[in-house]
């Protein structure tokens, strides 16, 4: 795989070394933290795939309390990507994004109620 293929958040090896990409070019190194520039054609190998693997197909219906689940799991990546931002946000920038992010799960959930 290119690492122009990995979704930011994936971990993938590259030259012996286990990285965590935090945006399209760049990725961390997980062994000291060190940012790395990694050019979109190199070739990596994904690591935890399971977890980035996207349905093909969704079901015609979803039970609920998948749905909230899977949305409280990306509420917890987004914090997690929150913290990992270089400069750091202040406190009222996270407070705000926080914010932004309950308030999307929950219209997003309306959205879903039938009419």
């Amino acid at each position: 795989m290119k690492f122009g293929q990995l979704p930011v958040g994936g971990r993938f090896s590259h030259r012996g070394e286990i990285y965590l990409k935090d945006s399209p070019l760049q990725a961390k190194r997980e062994s000291d933290n060190d940012t790395k520039l990694i050019p979109r054609s190199a070739v990596i190998t994904p690591l935890d795939t399971g977890s980035l693997a996207i349905a093909a197909e969704l079901p015609a219906r979803i039970e609920r309390a998948r749905v909230e689940h899977a949305l409280d799991a990306l509420r917890t990546e987004l914090t997690t990507a929150l913290a990992r931002i270089e400069p750091t946000l202040d406190a009222n920038q996270q407070q705000q994004l926080h914010a932004a992010i309950t308030s999307s799960r929950e219209r997003f959930l309306k959205r879903l109620a039938p009419d």
